[in-house]
């Protein structure tokens, strides 16, 4: 399901949920998210999100969704202190998302960043990048 929440012109913000249930409608997980058109970026915060809400159809409508956003690039972005990060990295070798290097995620990062909150930003996330 999404909700969306914001439709700035260059930056697109989604909130994408993972659904259960006997009817499908009791929400397990929230995923926000944002679409940089310019980059055709598709950031995805996974950030504590416990692992058995990532599931095989949540990824696949993250990519299906991305795909209809023009979106050529998913970044997963997971807590580095996540008590599952070693779920996460296997799930992401899987289905190809490369982990990013410092030099790597700052270039994804918006220019005008200081240098300050993009060193924070990097201790404290992963990313990986999946190509669609």
């Amino acid at each position: 399901m999404l909700g969306i929440v914001n439709t700035d012109v260059k930056f697109k913000n989604f909130v994408i949920t993972s659904e259960g249930g006997l009817l499908g409608n009791d929400i397990l997980a929230k995923f926000p998210c944002v679409l940089n058109a310019d980059k055709r970026s598709f950031f995805v915060l996974i950030g504590a999100t416990d692992f058995v809400f990532f599931t095989k159809s949540t990824l696949m409508n993250l990519c299906d969704f991305a795909e209809k956003q023009n979106a050529i690039e998913l970044v997963f972005i997971v807590d580095r202190k996540h008590s599952e990060r070693t779920q996460y990295r296997s799930t992401m070798k899987m289905v190809d998302a490369k982990p990013l290097k410092s030099r790597d995620i700052r270039n994804l990062l918006e220019k005008g960043i200081d240098d300050l909150n993009a060193t924070q930003t990097l201790a404290e996330a992963s990313f990986y990048l999946m190509e669609l």
